[in-house]
């Protein structure tokens, strides 16, 4: 600073020139310092944007969707366990309810496998549980006078679809193979259940109206043993109070 004047000196021509010759490379640092901030921003966000996919993807796996009741009641020092019912449970109850001839063993493989078919399938369980009740009354080696075979019924070769005649009376396969013929079925009448329950059957009026009847029944059977497992958990609860 000048002592007579109190203005600040101007620096001389070189400290000027250095100076603005400087100035690019600093902006360059500074875009350069942003740039890495920005890159390590998206890979923090990407790291937890993995981390809760993973959560969702393993809690998607663990949670069974056949399970209707899955609780457990935490005491102060120790987890009480409490009443499960599943889907599996209830269908394999429902089976030697409506058909005391089905082997009590063949019941649990015959409600696992309708839950896992239709579960992939996206159907309505109820619907076909009611089919397989109406075709076969859950009789895996049942035979029709139309050679129609198995728990669902299955035509070799029907609406196109290719059938393993040597595993017509496997039961997973029959189910599987069953709602891949009655998925074309409603494919083919966009949709319609009254129509595509008429096809699958081949022809008959009253079929339609039948499987509404055991759904109906079905369904209020499910209901019940939800409720009673519920009131079971309850009062396992009040005793642990």
């Amino acid at each position: 600073m000048n002592e007579i004047t109190g203005i600040t000196d101007v620096p001389d021509g070189k400290i000027l020139r250095r100076k603005l010759l400087d100035a690019p490379g600093r902006v360059l640092k500074a875009k350069r310092s942003h740039k890495r901030l920005f890159k390590k921003a998206l890979i923090h966000g990407a790291w937890w944007s993995a981390f809760w996919l993973s959560i969702f993807i393993l809690w998607f796996k663990i949670a069974d969707p056949n399970f209707i009741i899955a609780k457990s009641i935490l005491g102060e020092k120790q987890k009480t366990q409490v009443t499960v019912i599943s889907q599996e449970k209830i269908i394999s109850d429902w089976i030697k309810k409506t058909n005391r001839t089905v082997p009590i063993e063949m019941t649990s493989i015959i409600a696992s496998e309708i839950c896992k078919k239709t579960y992939k399938s996206g159907l309505p369980l109820p619907l076909i549980v009611a089919i397989i009740q109406r075709e076969s009354h859950f009789d895996p080696l049942a035979v029709s006078s139309s050679k129609a075979a198995g728990l669902m019924q299955v035509l070799n070769g029907g609406k196109g679809i290719a059938i393993d005649k040597d595993r017509m009376f496997d039961i997973s396969y029959n189910i599987e193979k069953g709602i891949e013929i009655f998925n074309e079925h409603l494919r083919l009448q966009k949709g319609d259940l009254d129509r595509a329950l008429f096809g699958y059957v081949g022809g008959d009026r009253t079929y339609a109206n039948d499987i509404y009847k055991i759904i109906g029944e079905f369904e209020m059977y499910y209901e019940a043993c939800k409720k009673a497992a519920e009131i079971e958990n309850k009062e396992i609860k009040k005793d642990k109070i």
